[in-house]
């Protein structure tokens, strides 16, 4: 209401065809998700012709319902995070980032890009891991972290943990196994949906 004027903050009511009708129309239904003032973008009887971003009352209704506001400067920057590792002769990365542009012309679609990737890179040896290797027999095991991406959570949060590979080098088929993983959300750690995850290698 502060939002408005200090008036009440209509919906929007619509027949049974979805047509805009004036509230309390007879046979009409309020639709709670679309507020019925026109400043606002969750309106309707906007000009569709014009590029418009959220209003004030747009905030106001989402902190109402439990969204957090952040301020300007916060929010005009690009959420984001990712971390590397370098070693002697490769390096890996893993990272997310997002981007909200509400630019454009006609009518204002927010562009809402959601991004993560990872990548390594490094000096490739001469000859494949067999050959070079075509002496040894048995298994070999390798240990270390692991940093990924939770894929199940809309913000892709990262994951940590530990990462074991082990290969029987006749056959270089194996096992990759993570254990101890944990999803880090606002600097809190919370274990993932599984704390030990298992691949077959081959």
């Amino acid at each position: 209401m502060r939002a408005n004027g200090g008036e009440p903050v209509p919906f929007q009511w619509v027949d049974e065809n979805g047509t805009l009708v004036p509230p309390h129309t007879p046979g009409a239904t309020v639709q709670y998700n679309h507020l019925g003032v026109c400043t606002s973008i969750m309106a309707y009887c906007r000009d569709r012709r014009e590029v418009y971003r959220p209003g004030e009352i747009d905030f106001a209704y989402l902190d109402d319902i439990g969204y957090e506001i952040l301020d300007a400067v916060t929010a005009s920057e690009p959420e984001l995070y990712g971390y590397g590792a370098w070693g002697r002769y490769s390096a890996w990365g893993a990272g997310v980032e997002r981007t909200i542009d509400y630019e454009g012309g006609g009518v204002a679609t927010p562009d809402d890009r959601l991004r993560a990737g990872a990548d390594a890179f490094g000096l490739a040896p001469g000859t494949t891991f067999a050959d070079a290797h075509a002496a040894l027999q048995g298994n070999v095991t390798w240990s270390g972290s692991l940093i990924g991406v939770d894929l199940g959570r809309a913000m892709l949060p990262p994951v940590f943990g530990d990462a074991g590979l082990q290969v029987e080098l006749s056959s270089l088929q194996g096992t990759a196994t993570f254990d101890n993983l944990t999803v880090h959300i606002d600097g809190e750690s919370s274990a993932f949906r599984s704390r030990r995850l298992e691949y077959a290698i081959g």
